[in-house]
């Protein structure tokens, strides 16, 4: 595994220049969870790969994209997708965009996963 050094206030930068919105709350989706974009009032809208530092996943329901915009009033980041480290990405680069969300100022993060549980009756995208 490479490591390639980025530096998280090049993208808070780049963040600032797609919106005005300044929010202090991201989410982080994991896979079942996409369908919250659809609640979302987007101010703006970037692909991973268009972010330094910001790897792109290969798991299947993860977007891959970054949207700034308000839920339910409340301005958010919402990151669609997330890499991991069994995906062949070293740790640095997996943490990366949580270092980044620091220098946008956000304060609060709410993960969200399919973790699985043994209820039958649960489905993707339930808590």
């Amino acid at each position: 595994m490479r490591t390639i050094s980025h530096d998280p206030q090049t993208v808070a930068a780049k963040l600032r220049r797609l919106s005005t919105l300044k929010p202090a709350l991201a989410i982080v989706l994991g896979t079942g969870f996409h369908h919250v974009v659809d609640e979302l009032e987007v101010d703006a809208e970037i692909a991973y790969r268009k972010l330094p530092g910001f790897r792109s996943p290969s798991v299947r329901g993860h977007a891959g994209r970054l949207f700034i915009g308000r839920l339910d009033g409340t301005a958010v980041i919402v990151l669609s997708g997330r890499a991991h480290f069994y995906e062949g990405y070293d740790l640095p680069s997996v943490a990366f965009p949580m270092r980044a969300l620091a220098a946008c100022q956000v304060s609060h993060v709410l993960l969200t996963s399919a973790a699985g549980g043994v209820n039958p009756r649960f489905r993707a995208g339930d808590f």
